[in-house]
């Protein structure tokens, strides 16, 4: 399977939107979250969205790669993790659930300062790998809402129930949008409302207050309140080993099949390392903080030409004579280098060109008579007549 520069190697589920494969392409070995099923203004958003977020760097985040849209697929290409979604791995125990939520409070937190907004944030968008890490994905996938693709279930399709009701109602998202997913997911994930204790169940009615302004501010403050009930009721927030330590214990036969998976692929001959992938995510913070979203590389492959600089109107108006300036010296020079050169090089230019006429065969010349001497003939004593000498006076 061929997605953009990317060559599918190994499915790893498809249980929900995204995809995610296994992968081999210019960035070496990765995953690639696969949305299709959408027309292509809707592909073109998703990867835009996917795009504004490479700058998210945060531990419990997975690292993005690439982003980009083909004439079936939007993808995003991230670093290599064995992972598995809240959905597949919930109900949690209460203090692993916390551990979970608390971690990806902290990473939203750490998108918000970015100005970025997660806004569909679901259990299938929040991943926890066999180390005990959090990993959240999908963000900027709330920007291609609309009420048909509500309604039909179609790409991207979302876990409504954990969705705030102002993005359900098509409005602006912010950072409490954010905070009530929290809240709604932290109820799933240990098993509902009724299996937190008080000090959690206050925390997560606050989080899904219909009324945004009832709600936690951001999500660090989320997290604080978060830890502080966690403490009050369980003594301490388990640590992210301990968390790892069930993911590894509970799931041991998918871990292996995985690695198996992965020998079979021979990831680790060509896999992004950390190194590399903290280049990469240093690389778009530099973009984001130096340009615009809308002037930024369309892919990491861009990374190597710098991304176009907005012009103001006194800078277009400059550029704008520089070149007709330029255009008419060029004209000039032009003509006059025409017009020297026809000068200097017209006549031979005709000898050249000018084809010579065509030979004209020579007549042939009659030879001429010899030359006679005619005979000569004796004077005519008759016609001749000797007059007498003249006598000279004084003889």
């Amino acid at each position: 399977m061929k997605v953009g520069p990317y060559i599918g190697l190994r499915l790893l589920g498809m249980r929900d939107s995204p995809q995610r494969w296994l992968a081999q392409g210019p960035m070496g070995t990765v995953i690639l979250e696969l949305w299709g099923g959408a027309n292509a203004e809707v592909r073109a958003q998703i990867a835009k969205a996917a795009r504004d977020a490479l700058p998210v760097t945060h531990p419990s985040t997975v690292r993005m790669l690439d982003a980009g849209s083909d004439d079936e697929w939007a993808w995003v290409a991230v670093v290599p993790d064995m992972a598995e979604d809240l959905a597949t791995v919930a109900p949690l125990p209460l203090g692993l659930a916390a551990r979970v939520l608390h971690d990806a409070a902290e990473a939203l937190e750490h998108a918000r300062g970015r100005g970025i907004f997660h806004g569909a944030l679901t259990t299938r968008r929040i991943l926890v790998d066999y180390d005990g890490a959090t990993r959240l994905t999908g963000f900027g996938a709330a920007r291609v809402f609309d009420k048909d693709r509500l309604t039909r279930s179609a790409l991207p399709p979302f876990q409504t129930t954990h969705l705030s009701p102002e993005l359900l109602a098509l409005g602006p998202i912010d950072a409490q949008s954010d905070v009530f997913s929290l809240g709604r997911v932290l109820a799933a994930v240990a098993g509902g409302v009724e299996s937190l204790p008080e000090a959690l169940a206050v925390v997560a009615a606050e989080a899904c207050s219909t009324d945004a302004t009832l709600r936690h501010r951001t999500a660090g403050a989320f997290a604080e309140a978060l830890k502080a009930a966690t403490e009050r009721e369980l003594g301490e927030l388990p640590p992210a080993t301990a968390l790892g330590a069930h993911m590894r214990a509970m799931y041991a036969a998918t871990l292996a099949e995985k690695q198996r998976d992965w020998a079979a692929a021979d990831v680790s001959g060509g896999v992004t390392t950390e190194r590399q992938a903290n280049a990469i995510s240093g690389t778009w913070v530099a973009l984001a903080e130096a340009f615009p979203s809308s002037s930024r590389p369309t892919s990491t492959m861009d990374l190597v030409r710098p991304p176009p600089r907005e012009l103001d109107r006194n800078e277009l108006e400059r550029a704008s004579r520089i070149s007709f300036a330029v255009v008419s010296l060029i004209t000039v020079m032009t003509l006059a280098a025409f017009l020297v050169g026809f000068r200097l090089l017209g006549p031979l230019t005709q000898t050249i060109l000018v084809p010579a006429p065509p030979a004209v065969a020579a007549r042939p010349v009659a030879p001429l008579p010899p030359f006679q001497i005619p005979p000569l003939t004796p004077p005519d004593p008759a016609r001749w007549r000797v007059a007498a000498p003249v006598p000279t006076p004084g003889r």
